[in-house]
């Protein structure tokens, strides 16, 4: 379910009239209004029947259990109330009562009376539209909303006496709204049937103060009101249009998102996870109102009734609505409103519900192309009759429904699961057809019309980033085939050896090598134009996941490897000091560019100082000695030529610091479970929309609608300072409620906050650790000499005990058994200088950054420090 902090049109309707239930019940028994004279409301049509008694064992119980707390306790007194529903005809009752005492009440708060009208003019100008046409399929005279605003406005008339003076008068209805609105146009707006109106301004009027449940003596609260559910068809149809407008601003977002990604502002992986959680939202947002919809016949049932509304308040006859022109007989539609029918989803329903007919659950579809069309992603589109764009979307869903089919049926294990796939897997076990999964073939289409010849570029990418993920791992195992250390088992190679085999089996097709099979079995060959990975070719979004999923394993292979052998970690404490003796500096003192790129990007990404120094960073050569054997996990005592104190305790009570992975990438690590450990769907907590918020903080230039926007990650000390701000003006707001978010506000945060963290997520840390292991191979050989002659020849006897010369080079410039030598540390200069100040070894990660994968990178002068990096993706006009 969408979590507390997230609101959809409907959800803010259904907490408006039960605002309203809520305050006439707990006014009017505060003052003596008996309880027995509560009549509870009608059947609520989201209650679920009674399910045989059952209980839950192991995972599933301990899973159940956690949903539980995370969705229900966001107020711990809510489980302590007990819900008690209000009768629509207890409405006027209430309210006469709540008149005759006047004295002992006093006024109406000005938000009872801001959402009172609220819901009479939304009701009002909803009902009035569908009362012009009784011609629909069950919208009879014996419609409802007229008793339902009738006993609101009732209520009005009631309590007018006691409602502030601002709030009666004429000129409350044209006070401007917190959006800069006023109230009537935002009413006006929302009361309409259209789908394609936003309801923002509804969602951004000013917030509701709930009114208190009665308490006992102990103060326990015990009683919550609810007003009853009106189950009408007129109700049913102000559902589904608020479910309209809630779905299609999310297909709006989408399209954003993609048109933001093909001209370089988003990373694909971010897109794709955004898309897919945008079609997770639908899925909870069309769960709030099945019960209405299956009440009255089902989805396909209302979607027509609906669509015929829709037609016919732009002004179109009945008859006209089914028949068929063109010459085209296919089905009782007029495909003159083609276009229509696809913002209420009306088509596409059609054509996922023709295939779930059809459906084999046991044996693959075999498609013969060209049956249903050919799809020509270079034709225009904007040109193209109602009927020619039913073909083409036809043609582009009927193969991609057998490849959904077949990866269902014929491949095993397939790597990741969007919510099409999803929809697909629940098609084939019920043989119905899932809601969610048609809103998530009409966004699959959208992605289409919006890039057409541009869709396949989504595969190149995932393409070239898994390769590269690939050769990274055959790289790391080449490099360390002699190279090892005792706490690396043979077990981890094995481990990353099965991920390449993966990616190499990714890259292959599964999917197309179950059609081969499929194609043996029946004595044929496979033909021509059913091309490898027709799957992710043609999907952006199983694209980005699947590029998500072996990112996200490799990552989490680089990062134990780093842990393990420490080089990068060590390797940074000494470019630390040997910057801060002035020892190292960039290819010139003008240049914004720090002395290695490479570094100084992961230092930004990755280690910060708390991580790396146990602290801030030294800038003295005790402190370089201190902070290392702190990371490293042992003493000086370690290091000593002294055999006396060598004799005391090597290491330290705390071990070896490494990074700590859990403090990486906080919102795309959230999506783990479901993209690659494969656990199931993100429960969505406001935990987690909060985090979102907070991760998606950018430094944003330029605009969004022309196409000029250039976003650049704000610094820690950037974060903090707006964080400071924030909660100095959360004190002088305190009496305000927190804000409230959209479904399509959330995605637009989450797109940010994931690409905010998508060049951490994408760094290629082993060829980082590759780069710094080769580096002290250098420092090593240019310091030897010197620290054999301090240290004696002993002081290093294997290979993998490189990153402890760097403890050396400390030791002799700290001064720990003999004045401070500097000799190893200048030495150690040269090599740095060599290798990656001058040599190519500082810039491998960051070439490929920005030739290979997609994110450019530039460096810019900082008063404050050296140099400071911005990630830039942007578009130009």
């Amino acid at each position: 379910m969408l979590p507390y902090s997230l609101y959809s049109v409907y959800r803010q309707y259904k907490l408006d009239t039960d605002t309203i239930a809520s305050w006439l019940a707990t006014t009017a028994q505060v003052h003596g209004y008996p309880q027995e004279l509560l009549q509870a409301g009608g059947d609520d049509p989201h209650k679920k029947p009674h399910a045989p008694s059952g209980r839950l064992k192991g995972k599933a119980r301990l899973q159940a259990a956690r949903e539980q707390r995370q969705n229900l306790a966001v107020d711990k007194t809510k489980t302590a109330q007990r819900k008690h529903t209000i009768a629509i005809k207890d409405f006027v009752a209430l309210a006469e009562f709540i008149s005759s005492k006047a004295a002992q009440v006093g006024k109406v708060p000005v938000s009872i009376v801001k959402t009172l009208d609220r819901v009479i003019r939304a009701r009002r100008g909803f009902g009035d539209q569908i009362a012009e046409h009784d011609e629909v399929p069950g919208n009879g005279p014996n419609r409802s909303h007229l008793y339902f605003v009738g006993v609101l406005e009732k209520v009005r008339q009631v309590m007018t006496p006691l409602f502030p003076s601002q709030a009666s008068s004429s000129k409350e209805a044209s006070q401007e709204s917190a959006d800069g609105e006023t109230e009537d146009a935002v009413l006006n707006r929302f009361a309409g049937l259209s789908v394609y109106e936003p309801s923002e301004a509804f969602l951004n009027m000013p917030d509701i103060e709930q009114p208190q449940p009665e308490t006992t003596t102990t103060g326990k609260l015990e009683v919550a009101y609810e007003a009853e559910r009106l189950n009408s068809f007129e109700d049913v149809i102000f559902a589904l249009t608020t479910l309209m407008n809630d779905l299609n601003r999310l297909r709006e977002r989408v399209k954003w998102i993609w048109s933001a990604h093909v001209q370089g502002v988003f990373d694909l992986c971010a897109a794709a996870i955004a898309t897919n959680t945008a079609v997770d939202f639908a899925r909870n947002l069309m769960d709030e109102i099945k019960p209405e919809l299956d009440a009255h016949g089902g989805p396909w049932e209302m979607l027509q009734r609906f669509n015929l509304l829709q037609c016919m308040i732009a002004g179109h006859r009945f008859d006209e609505l089914t028949t068929t022109n063109q010459g085209v007989q296919d089905g009782n539609f007029n495909y003159k409103f083609y276009d229509v029918g696809i913002g209420q989803f009306l088509q596409v329903y059609n054509m996922v519900d023709a295939f779930s007919r059809v459906l084999d659950p046991y044996h693959l579809p075999i498609y013969k192309e060209g049956m249903f069309g050919t799809y020509d992603p270079s034709s225009n589109r904007d040109t193209k009759s109602g009927y020619e764009k039913f073909v083409e979307d036809r043609a582009l869903l009927m193969p991609f429904f057998t490849e959904l089919a077949t990866a269902c049926i014929g491949v095993a294990d397939y790597p990741v699961e969007d919510e099409f796939l999803r929809g697909m897997v629940e098609m084939r076990k019920t043989k119905q057809t899932p809601f969610p999964m048609v809103f998530a073939a009409q966004v699959f289409l959208d992605i289409h019309h919006l890039l057409r010849t541009d869709v396949s570029r989504a595969f190149e990418t995932f393409q070239s980033g898994v390769t590269m993920l690939h050769d990274e791992i055959d790289a790391h195992l080449e490099f360390h085939k002699k190279l090892r250390i005792d706490t690396w088992p043979r077990s981890n190679d094995q481990y990353m050896a099965q991920v390449s085999c993966s990616i190499r089996a990714a890259l292959q097709d599964p999917v197309y090598q179950a059609k081969e099979k499929q194609y043996k079995r029946m004595k044929l060959s496979v033909p021509d134009s059913v091309e490898p990975n027709r799957i992710l070719r043609m999907s952006p979004v199983l694209s980005g996941l699947m590029l998500f999923h072996y990112r996200a394993e490799v990552r989490d292979i680089a990062l134990t490897v780093i842990n393990a052998w420490g080089s990068v970690t060590y390797t940074a404490h000494l470019l630390n000091a040997l910057s801060k003796e002035g020892l190292v500096t960039g290819h010139d003192n003008t240049s914004a560019q720090p002395p290695w790129p490479d570094m100084a990007l992961l230092r930004t990404l990755l280690l910060d100082d708390e991580q790396i120094f146990v602290g801030v960073a030294p800038d003295k050569p005790d402190e370089y000695f201190k902070r290392f054997c702190l990371q490293v996990g042992t003493t000086a005592n370690a290091f000593t030529k002294r055999k006396e104190k060598r004799k005391g305790p090597l290491a330290s009570k705390a071990g070896p610091r490494g990074i700590k992975v859990e403090a990486l990438s906080p919102v795309t690590s959230m999506f783990l479970d479901r993209y690659v450990r494969k656990t199931g769907t993100l429960n969505w907590t406001t935990e987690y929309v909060e985090r979102v918020i907070e991760a998606s903080q950018w430094e944003a230039e330029g605009s969004e609608e022309d196409h000029t926007l250039i976003l650049g990650k704000l610094t820690k000390e950037e974060l903090a300072r707006k964080k400071t701000k924030e909660k100095m003006q959360q004190k002088k707001d305190r009496k305000k409620s927190p804000a409230r978010l959209t479904p399509d506000e959330l995605i637009r945060a989450l797109i940010l906050a994931l690409n905010n963290e998508s060049l951490e997520f994408a760094f290629p840390l082993l060829i980082m650790h590759r780069s710094c292991w080769r580096l002290l191979r250098a420092v090593k050989q240019h310091c030897d000499p010197v620290l054999r002659e301090l240290f004696t020849p002993a002081y290093l006897e294997r290979e993998t005990e490189l990153p402890f010369v760097i403890g050396w080079i400390f030791m002799a410039a700290a001064a720990i058994d003999s004045p401070s030598d500097m000799r190893p540390m200048i030495e150690a200069a040269k090599a740095v200088t060599q290798e990656v100040v001058l040599g190519d070894e500082g810039t491998v990660a960051l070439r490929l950054l920005n030739n290979k994968l997609g994110f450019p990178i530039s460096f810019e002068a900082d008063e404050e420090s050296f140099s400071s990096w911005k990630h830039e993706r942007h578009t130009s006009t």
